[in-house]
């Protein structure tokens, strides 16, 4: 069977007290989440290493995915600056 995302989280961060710690949240609330909470996706994601888009697809679709025009272009002046 698949490891579910949350607990590879969980897994990478160092466990679930600490991974709490690091978000600065209590460890029970670590043990109740069934998908991370979208306010925490990117704090995860820079603490254990996994993308964004492999913790929560729902939120964040992997860019090897999107078709289409790119969303910037770095060569395009905004007041003079590059963006």
């Amino acid at each position: 069977m698949k490891e579910a995302v949350v607990d590879r989280a969980i897994k990478l961060a160092g466990g679930p007290t600490e991974l709490a710690r690091r978000l600065n949240i209590k460890a029970p609330s670590i043990h109740s989440w069934r998908k991370i909470p979208p306010k925490r996706v990117l704090t995860v994601a820079e603490i254990t290493g996994i993308p964004p888009w492999e913790l929560r697809p729902d939120l964040y679709p992997d860019p090897k995915t999107l078709t289409g025009a790119p969303l910037a272009d770095p060569q395009i002046q905004i007041e003079g600056e590059l963006a």
